[in-house]
């Protein structure tokens, strides 16, 4: 279906009928392999079935409306749709009597969403403030349907070390959805964000009352022990972190850990500049660049180096500097301070390659997006930037590119990519370890009821009994995989 799309022209939505529920990144990986890249989706919709019409044939015109239902221009109306239109089965859900409890704080967040944005716009600009409300409710309504899919065992608790970002999202993926198969949820706030944190769960825990405790000890008592008695224990953070919690973990608890990537931004011949710099400033400027989905790196083939380096800095200034709550802020200034201080370290480092950009006003925490352009056969280095900064590298030739793409540190940190223009042989590479999107960003991709993520081990991973996979991540997912083969193949031996 091409449907009307305002940022693009139009939008290649696939609809795909798959009774088996395959989530839309199975679909993208198989038209990937089979497609040109011209010919590729934007976005691919699941569902049980096809609509037909009274002559049993596909109902073109009821398809349409299911697709332009689920594609939405407006910011605020986005919807992933991993799973919509499947059937439920509620038999599948080990505590399905709590399905109803998450529907009530969907109700409450659309009833009281100026509320709850007052409590993000305390850390996030408006504009990602009002995404993070409507991934949220997205995640919730697809619930159900994610952990009927999976069918997870129950678990008698779920220990989580929240994230230090996307408190309402992370208090809906980490926490609510887990709830439908956890006994009880315990988690220990971020520091950085520990006071919303704590604001969101005193709005929404009478809301939902369910067994979710929040817990007010040391990391050191946490992992001694609501941890310890945990069978799934989820840690968004860093590695080093992760690695000293893992080390005290019995060999039965399930360890999921999320990390940061890279999440290279690739530009090759045959690409739309002019979308390829719309969606940069977009996914860069998230949260005003304070957010793991912004690519550290941005590869530009040298044939469209200086139209896409104009356009660029043209962009940027005409971008609008405003405070976090103001809506019509395109970027705002920071709040994380380490974060900041990082930044003004890494461009002094840096200042010979800065080409755009670049003044700071230390009394707001506020940096001006700054650009820094490294030349063609520069040696790459890769800092991961929580900061408006475009890191950019121009390459000349594909070999040059996969040796910048091959970079250990890069692999390691796989977890996002993206690609535009007309780059078969790099998708192909990239796919090997990475979630790509082609002439789109992360944020078409991410589904919080749909595996997530790539095969770099400081990206993300999951460890039980001894071993540790990277792959995408969903915990319910991860629970069925590990915890639930665990059991049937006691059952079996049994």
């Amino acid at each position: 279906m091409a449907l009307e799309h305002e940022r693009r022209g139009s939008k290649l939505v696939f609809v795909v009928a798959d009774e088996s529920g395959r989530d839309p990144k199975y679909w993208r990986r198989v038209f990937g392999e089979r497609l040109a890249v011209h010919e590729q989706p934007n976005q691919v919709l699941v569902v049980h079935n096809f609509p037909l019409n009274h002559n049993g044939k596909v109902d073109q015109r009821a398809l349409r409306e299911l697709a332009a239902g689920q594609v939405k221009d407006d910011p605020e109306e986005v919807f992933p749709v991993a799973i919509n239109g499947m059937r439920t089965d509620l038999s599948r859900i080990p505590l399905a009597e709590r399905v109803d409890a998450l529907r009530k704080v969907e109700q409450y967040l659309r009833e009281h969403r100026d509320e709850v944005l007052g409590v993000l716009t305390e850390m996030s600009n408006y504009r990602t403030a009002a995404g993070e409300l409507n991934t949220a409710l997205a995640t919730l309504k697809g619930a159900a349907a994610e952990v009927a899919l999976w069918s997870p065992p129950l678990v008698n608790r779920t220990a989580v070390f929240m994230p230090s970002n996307v408190p309402l999202f992370g208090y809906v993926l980490y926490l609510l959805v887990p709830a439908l198969y956890s006994e009880e949820v315990v988690f220990r706030p971020s520091a950085h964000i520990r006071r919303q944190l704590i604001a969101l769960h005193e709005l929404l825990a009478p809301v939902h009352g369910l067994p979710i405790t929040l817990s007010t000890s040391t990391q050191k008592e946490f992992v001694t022990g609501e941890t310890a008695a945990s069978e799934v224990v989820v840690f968004t953070g860093a590695y080093s972190n992760a690695e000293k919690i893992r080390a005290q973990l019995r060999p039965d608890q399930l360890f999921v850990y999320y990390g940061q990537g890279i999440n290279p931004f690739v530009v090759g011949p045959g690409a739309d500049v002019d979308l390829a710099v719309t969606d940069l400033l977009e996914i860069r400027l998230l949260n005003s660049g304070q957010d793991c989905f912004g690519p550290d790196l941005v590869c530009v083939h040298e044939s469209l180096e200086e139209r896409f380096f104009a356009t660029l800095g043209k962009r940027i200034d005409e971008l609008v500097l405003g405070e976090r709550s103001d809506p019509k802020a395109d970027y705002s200034p920071m709040f994380y301070e380490q974060a900041f201080g990082f930044a003004l370290e890494y461009l002094h480092r840096n200042a010979r390659h800065i080409v755009h950009g670049g003044r700071v006003d230390l009394s707001r925490m506020s940096l001006e997006p700054t650009v820094l352009r490294r030349p063609k056969g520069h040696k790459v280095t890769c800092d991961e930037l929580f900061a408006p900064i475009f890191n950019v590298v121009v390459y000349g030739d594909q070999r040059a590119l996969h040796d910048i793409l091959t970079l250990p540190f890069l692999e390691e940190r796989a977890m996002g990519a993206m690609v535009y223009g007309d780059l078969p042989e790099t998708v192909k590479l990239l796919r090997k370890r990475h979630e790509v999107c082609l002439n789109t960003t992360l944020l078409e991709a991410d589904d919080g009821n749909a595996p997530f993520g790539g095969r770099g081990m400081v990206a993300n991973y999951v460890a039980y009994q001894g071993r540790r996979v990277a792959e995408p991540l969903l915990i319910s997912k991860a629970v069925a995989d590990y915890i639930g083969a665990d059991r049937r193949q006691l059952t079996t031996s049994a």
